[in-house]
């Protein structure tokens, strides 16, 4: 209810009870003013509000979450009798999503209090208001400490769209004033957290390392200067899917190396520190991917427990190049419960159709496989063999595919239907009957073909860009044009 129509007082209460009196205070709505018709039109509006929510709203709504309005904090309070037969519906949620920056709520924090006292919640969202207020840290403390004293089965946490600015992807411009740390320290039984990338300061780390039952830790962020040796003192026994963010392979190849439990998933994504050069030179990049390839194979029992692995490089425009030897990504080979696996790194080792070959045969259950560089040399005799043998494979992404395309290369009757994605092909004074049929007959129901060239911004030949390579690419389009019309259509 507003504020300009009434308050509460504190007020004494007696109670007889047999030859006895019993005093007790209790709080009291006071009207500050007369009530006009415009305040009954407010009430029936407040009343209904808590009316629906009582009469099973919540128990009907398919969604863990609520979104209540300000006032209805108010009317929750004003009709108390109410308010109290709303608890066996709020205790059906799990979940609750807070909005920083939003004027009213930390004031809403008692009523909010009273709702979620059934200590159900074990899933918290934090997001930023639209247009809202600067957000304190201050703010965050406060929501902290609400938190910790009225959710304290917390096990889940998502925070997301706090900073004030996005940066450029492959960049990260820390935002001290804003920083998560008190949330997390005050946590205690954390099994998740995903955040938009946010700087795991050392004594967050340090926090996180010790909860016992933390499984999925993503998009962390390494700091550039951090102590190797505080690896040593993290246990991370529960954890299993790990998503970092750093400016180089080295030091997540150290974290990886002090870890004993059993990794599933592992996404290493290389960033820019905004205002700051790159510390680590091309041998150093080269000596940390091998690093880290090491320890993601030489693991507690990594042959068949890491099923997801991502490595990727965001830094486009840097310098610095991993000049690595095609023998390095054999070391992969070794991890036979693979099922997922994404390299997008500038520098692949000139990986070529035999490595594409031995990939299929050391992987026959991939589901999802990405290779993208600068430097490969992949065919479409490279695919085939991962069409043959490798029948769960429903999501193929290799950059680029480049000629020779020529049907006597296929295998009679080998195909892979699972597959709709876009094949990506580096190629010049291609025959496009000849690419549609290759590929229409490995993959019928891909529906389009992108210029890989595009996607790198190679140094092309100058008769890439020719008229009739382009009349050629136009005929493509066409063919797989006319395809969509006849499978879609008709």
């Amino acid at each position: 209810m507003p504020a300009d129509l009434w308050i509460l007082e504190r007020r004494d209460s007696k109670r007889k009870q047999g030859s006895s009196q019993e005093s007790s205070q209790r709080m009291v709505m006071k009207f500050t003013r007369p009530l006009n018709e415009n305040d009954w039109q407010r009430f029936d509006y407040y009343g209904d509000m808590v009316r629906g929510l009582r009469l099973g709203w919540l128990a009907r709504c398919s969604s863990d979450y609520i979104d209540l309005d300000p006032d209805i904090f108010g009317a929750l309070d004003s009709y108390a009798h109410e308010s109290r037969r709303l608890q066996p519906y709020l205790h059906k949620l799990v979940s609750v999503a807070f909005c920083l920056g939003r004027a009213s709520l930390v004031e809403s924090f008692p009523y909010i209090g009273c709702l979620l006292s059934s200590r159900h919640i074990t899933t918290i969202s934090i997001g930023r208001a639209k247009n809202p207020k600067s957000i304190k840290l201050d703010d965050i403390q406060a929501l902290s400490s609400f938190i910790a004293q009225h959710c304290p089965n917390t096990a889940h946490l998502t925070i997301s769209d706090l900073k004030r600015s996005t940066p450029r992807r492959g960049w990260y411009a820390p935002e001290p004033v804003l920083s998560i740390s008190p949330l997390i320290l005050g946590m205690h039984n954390l099994e998740s957290i995903r955040c938009e990338p946010f700087e795991l300061v050392p004594e967050v780390l340090h926090r996180l390392g010790q909860l016992p039952d933390l499984g999925r830790l993503e998009t962390g962020i390494l700091p550039q200067n951090i102590d190797m040796g505080m690896f040593a003192e993290l246990r991370f026994s529960s954890l299993s899917q790990i998503n970092l963010h750093a400016g180089g392979f080295g030091i997540p190849a150290k974290l990886l190396q002090s870890l004993k439990c059993k990794l599933i998933s592992v996404s290493i994504t290389l960033i820019h520190y905004q205002d700051s050069k790159d510390t680590e030179t091309e041998t150093s990049e080269a000596e940390g991917l091998e690093d880290l390839l090491a320890a993601l194979t030489n693991g507690p029992h990594p042959s068949y427990t890491l099923t997801n692995l991502a490595l990727v490089d965001e830094r486009w425009g840097s310098k610095n190049a991993h000049h690595v030897p095609t023998s390095y990504f054999q070391r992969l080979f070794t991890l036979k419960g693979l099922r997922s696996l994404e390299l997008a790194l500038r520098d692949l080792g000139n990986l070529d159709d035999e490595w594409l070959h031995d990939a299929a045969r050391s992987w026959p259950n991939i589901e999802t496989l990405k290779i993208s560089g600068d430097d490969t040399r992949f065919t479409l005799k490279g695919l085939v063999p991962l069409v043959e043998q490798c029948r769960e494979l429903a999501t193929l992404e290799i950059y680029p595919v480049a000629e020779p395309f020529d049907l006597s290369i296929l295998l009679p009757g080998i195909r892979n239907t699972r597959i709709h994605g876009i094949v990506h092909l580096h190629t010049s004074k291609m025959i496009p009957e000849n690419v549609f049929a290759c590929l229409n007959a490995m993959f019928p129901n891909v529906t389009g073909v992108a210029r890989a060239d595009a996607l790198f911004k190679r140094d092309l030949p100058e008769d890439l860009d020719s008229d009739s390579d382009e009349d050629a690419w136009e005929r493509l389009e066409q063919l797989y044009e006319e395809k969509w019309l006849s499978t879609y259509i008709h």
